[in-house]
């Protein structure tokens, strides 16, 4: 009889202790989960910066502009002039500014709130 209570309160304390690990990985795994989500975010909006500013790169820039030049027939000898091709890439280099500084304004909001939730993750 007492082997029975003994099996008994043995059996409740050992379902107890499993329970109570199975929950703490469960905790641990759903952290870890939430800090890769964060650190994911922040990586976006990092790459997005990124990839702004190497649209704005002005060698690229002008890289297009001759391929671009070099397809027009009546303008091949004229885009070679330092006039032409100043004018021309200071033009189009103002739209482009334009367009991505929108861009920018909406990554930076972003980015900013993503580090703050940064602190949030346990090192």
């Amino acid at each position: 009889m007492d082997q029975k209570y003994i099996l008994s309160i043995l059996a409740v304390l050992v379902g107890a202790t499993f329970g109570w690990a199975l929950k703490g990985l469960t905790e641990l795994w759903q952290i870890r989960r939430a800090d890769r989500k964060v650190l994911k975010s922040i990586l976006y909006h990092f790459l997005e910066t990124y990839r702004l500013l190497k649209k704005l790169n002005a060698d690229n820039l002008q890289t297009g502009l001759q391929k671009l030049y070099a397809k027009i027939p009546g303008l091949s000898t004229l885009a070679n002039s330092p006039e032409f091709i100043s004018y021309f890439s200071s033009l189009i280099f103002d739209k482009q500014v334009k367009f991505i500084n929108e861009d920018f304004n909406t990554i930076k909001v972003d980015l900013a709130s993503s580090i703050s939730t940064l602190k949030t993750i346990d090192p």
